[in-house]
C-alpha cells in the first residue's frame, strides 16, 4: 500500500514539481516526438528519471534494470508531459499511483 500511494507522491512532487518545473523554466527549446512538443526540462527530467532506476542494480538483475530504466524513462516522459501540458502534479501523481498499484498487483499475482 506504501508503495502504491507514498512513492508516487514522492517522486511526483520532486521530478515534475521541481526539476522538471525548474528546468523548464531555465532552459529554451523543445523537441518534437512524433506529434507531441516536449520541452527540454521534461525530457531531461524524464531521463533522470528513468536514471534513478539504475540503482536496482544492486539487487536485480542487468538485463531486468535496464529494461525498467527504459520503462521507467517513457513514463517519465509520459508524466512529464502531462505536468508540462496542465502544470498541475493532480494528474501525474495519480497516474504514477495507478502505474505502481498494478505493476505490484501483477507481480504478487504472478509470484502467487
Amino acid at each position: 500500500m506504501y508503495i502504491w500511494i507514498f512513492v508516487g507522491i514522492a517522486e511526483e512532487t520532486l521530478y515534475r514539481g521541481m526539476v522538471q518545473t525548474y528546468l523548464m523554466n531555465h532552459l529554451n527549446g523543445q523537441i518534437r516526438i512524433i506529434k507531441w512538443d516536449f520541452k527540454t526540462g521534461t525530457l531531461i527530467a524524464a531521463v533522470l528519471f528513468g536514471c534513478t532506476h539504475l540503482s536496482n542494480l544492486a539487487f536485480l538483475p542487468y538485463q531486468m534494470v535496464v529494461s525498467n530504466v527504459i520503462l521507467t524513462t517513457f513514463t517519465g516522459l509520459i508524466l512529464g508531459y502531462l505536468h508540462q501540458q496542465t502544470h498541475s502534479l493532480a494528474g501525474p501523481i495519480m497516474a504514477h499511483n495507478l502505474s505502481n498499484g498494478l505493476a505490484n498487483l501483477l507481480i504478487g499475482l504472478l509470484l502467487w
